[in-house]
């Protein structure tokens, strides 16, 4: 799955389920997609560099303790309190829809896109088919090495 693919998935399915449970879920849900929406800024970024244009190593390594920072949050703090804050079954549909939301989450980053449903769901089904293409036609890193 692709970052972007998860972040939607978050976004359609967890976000909103935070807001719901939780006292501060608003707030949290809030602070999440900024840090979304700046990670997918710097995806589209770097999706429309090459890996030997100055500054792409800076940007993957910017984007990279982004991420590592959000995950850490996310474990560290906000899944715990989510998980105490709701019954099993919650747990469960959440997991259930997140599988069935990444079939219909685009595969690159669209941050001019909606960050919540029900707009952002149907701007991903509109993106998905794009993307899908796009990456059948796309070029991969040359490494250098051989297969």
């Amino acid at each position: 799955m692709s970052v972007s693919s998860h972040s939607v998935c978050e976004e359609v399915v967890f976000y909103p389920l935070l807001e719901k449970h939780l006292p501060s879920g608003k707030e949290v849900a809030d602070h999440s997609r900024k840090e979304h929406l700046q990670v997918k800024e710097d995806l589209v970024k770097l999706d429309k560099m090459n890996v030997t244009d100055e500054g792409y190593n800076e940007l993957v390594e910017k984007t990279m303790k982004e991420l590592q920072s959000h995950i850490k949050e996310e474990e560290t703090s906000i899944f715990p309190k989510f998980k105490e804050a709701v019954a099993a079954n919650v747990l469960n549909e959440a997991g259930e829809k997140f599988v069935s939301t990444r079939k219909m989450a685009p595969t690159h980053p669209h941050p001019g896109a909606p960050d919540k449903p029900p707009a952002e769901t149907a701007a991903g089904m509109t993106a998905l088919p794009l993307d899908k293409a796009r990456d059948l036609t796309r070029d991969f890193v040359d490494t250098g090495r051989e297969s």
